[in-house]
């Protein structure tokens, strides 16, 4: 779970090595914006997200690091 502002995201990790985690976004009254699978492009696989920080310049941007078929990358 990684809070920030007004919001918390989580991420479900997969049931199976053929399914991509959750991400999902909630608000300060617990409600559910949005939530998404954790695709890659084409046919990759994406094992683990995790959320480290956040900033607010003109608009939010959280980053975090994810694993997947091509090895361990940062995400934003």
């Amino acid at each position: 779970m990684f809070p920030f502002r007004d919001f918390t995201l989580k991420v479900y990790s997969p049931a199976s090595k053929k399914e991509a985690p959750i991400v999902l976004l909630r608000d300060s009254e617990n409600k559910i914006k949005w939530a998404v699978y954790a695709v890659g492009q084409g046919k990759t696989q994406v094992a683990s997200l995790k959320f480290s920080d956040y900033r607010t310049v003109f608009d939010t941007t959280v980053r975090g690091s994810v694993d997947w078929t091509y090895g361990h990358e940062a995400t934003w």
